[in-house]
């Protein structure tokens, strides 16, 4: 159970890392009217950095939800899982 609370908590910081890494680099490359009136800008990092914002989110509740079972056990089992 400590390396699925270990991997949630890895992929919950990754998903909030890439979700700002869109939102930067949308800002970097920023937009532009070409000559004949056309906006060009990289919109799809957008919904993309909404979607790994909510990912990482459901990461993060899900990681919080193990961790407070985890804790909410009682000690008597935490002695024998360790063989004590």
């Amino acid at each position: 159970m400590n390396l699925t609370r270990r991997l949630l908590g890895g992929f919950t910081f990754l998903a909030f890392f890439v979700s700002i890494g869109c939102l930067l680099a949308y800002a970097l490359i920023g937009a532009r009217v070409n000559p004949d009136g056309l906006l060009v800008e990289p919109f799809f990092l957008v919904p993309m950095a909404w979607l790994f914002l909510f990912i990482g989110l459901g990461a993060g509740l899900a990681y919080w939800v193990i961790r407070i079972a985890q804790r909410s056990r009682p000690s008597a089992n935490r002695e024998d899982a360790h063989g004590r």
